[in-house]
């Protein structure tokens, strides 16, 4: 009878711990999702990009602009405003799945840290019924 107790403190710690392993996978997963959809985003943003750069320049070349002048700094600002997003966007990605993965390494500790807990109120708690605490 005095093992128990015991067992049940071990399954519940079991599960305490399993419970915080498969957070931190599930973080893990959704920070890889978020890196991903991060390279995506970023992409589309660089591609979005051209194509307006490319319509820029068009414009200016029926206007017969040219490349000289203010004409080169406005494409010039266009390139470095659309860089400035993408990078942006890689960052913001790259931050999301940090984030994501501390929150992950969190739940492992939290749900160690209650296995833990559970282990040891069960050792108080038959120490003090069995005698220990006379």
């Amino acid at each position: 009878m005095q093992a128990l107790p015991f067992i049940a403190a071990g399954l519940k710690a079991k599960s305490q711990y399993d419970a915080g392993k498969d957070a931190k996978h599930a973080a893990n997963v959704a920070a890889d999702a978020a890196s991903a959809q991060g390279y995506a985003d970023e992409a589309m943003q660089r591609r979005s990009a051209r194509q307006l750069m490319g319509e820029q320049a068009a414009s200016l070349a029926q206007a017969g602009g040219g490349w000289g002048g203010t004409n080169a700094g406005v494409i010039e600002q266009s390139a470095i405003n659309a860089e400035m997003d993408a990078l942006n966007i890689r960052y913001g990605a790259a931050s999301r799945a940090f984030n994501l993965r501390q929150e992950g390494k969190a739940a492992k500790r939290q749900g160690k840290a209650a296995a833990m807990s559970t282990i040891f109120q069960a050792g108080a708690k038959a120490y003090g019924q069995y005698g220990g605490g006379q």
